[in-house]
C-alpha cells in the first residue's frame, strides 16, 4: 500500500522567501553621460573661470566607413523615393494602376478600380 504523508511539493533549488526581491544594479553609464553643473562642471571643463558654459558631451560615433557610406547611400535613395512619391496625384496612381492591369491577360484579371466611388 502507499505511504503518502502528504504535504507541500518541493522543488529543486530549495525554498525561497517570497517576500525579497533582489536589486536591481544601477547602469554606470547614466553616470558618466550626466552633465555636470557648478564647481565641478569648470573642473571637467578645463578649470577656466571665465567660460561661462562647457562644451556640450560629443558622443562617438563608432560606425565603420562601411556603415556610414550605406546609410548615405539609403538616405540617398530614400529620398529619391519620397519625392518620387509625391510627384504624382492619387488620381494620376489610380489611372496609372487601371492602364496597367488592362493591359494584363485575362489570365490575371482584377476588376479596375474607380477612384469615385
Amino acid at each position: 500500500m502507499s505511504t503518502f504523508t502528504g504535504g507541500a511539493l518541493k522543488l529543486k533549488g530549495g525554498l525561497k522567501p517570497t517576500g525579497i526581491k533582489k536589486k536591481k544594479k544601477k547602469c554606470s553609464t547614466t553616470t558618466e553621460l550626466v552633465a555636470v553643473d557648478g564647481a565641478a562642471g569648470k573642473e571637467l571643463a578645463g578649470g577656466k573661470e571665465g567660460e561661462g558654459a562647457s562644451a556640450p558631451l560629443a558622443v562617438e560615433d563608432r560606425r565603420t566607413a562601411a556603415e556610414k557610406a550605406a546609410n548615405a547611400h539609403a538616405l540617398k535613395y530614400e529620398e529619391a523615393r519620397i519625392r518620387k512619391a509625391a510627384a504624382k496625384s492619387h488620381r494620376e496612381r489610380i489611372a496609372e494602376m487601371n492602364e496597367k492591369l488592362a493591359n494584363l491577360t485575362e489570365h490575371h484579371d482584377i476588376f479596375r478600380i474607380s477612384y469615385t466611388a
